[in-house]
């Protein structure tokens, strides 16, 4: 975590709703539903770095997982401020992290 004593590297970030609202139609463009309680941000010197949560359900495979990944992360990584963008498939029933 950030030490904000330190300095605040994060702080020219945009917030939450704003990076949600550039990122949807990225998403929603691309085939992507993604509800925005299945998306956590950390904003780490000076970059964001996204945690997305999808339904293993959603693909049709290991393959189609792997592709989906990819795709998402792409399009997130499209945007300057995000850094590092990381998929996880979660089973009917468990809870995102």
């Amino acid at each position: 975590p950030e030490d904000d004593q330190l300095g605040a590297p994060s702080s020219h970030l945009p917030g939450r709703m704003e990076l949600l609202e550039r990122l949807e139609p990225l998403w929603r463009d691309a085939g992507f539903e993604i509800p925005p309680d299945a998306v956590v941000m950390h904003y780490l010197a000076g970059r964001v770095e996204l945690e997305i949560s999808l339904p293993l359900a959603a693909s049709s495979g290991t393959d189609d997982a792997h592709a989906a990944a990819a795709r998402l992360v792409e399009l997130s990584q499209s945007l300057d401020e995000i850094g590092r963008a990381t998929v996880f498939f979660v089973s009917a029933g468990a809870t995102a992290r």
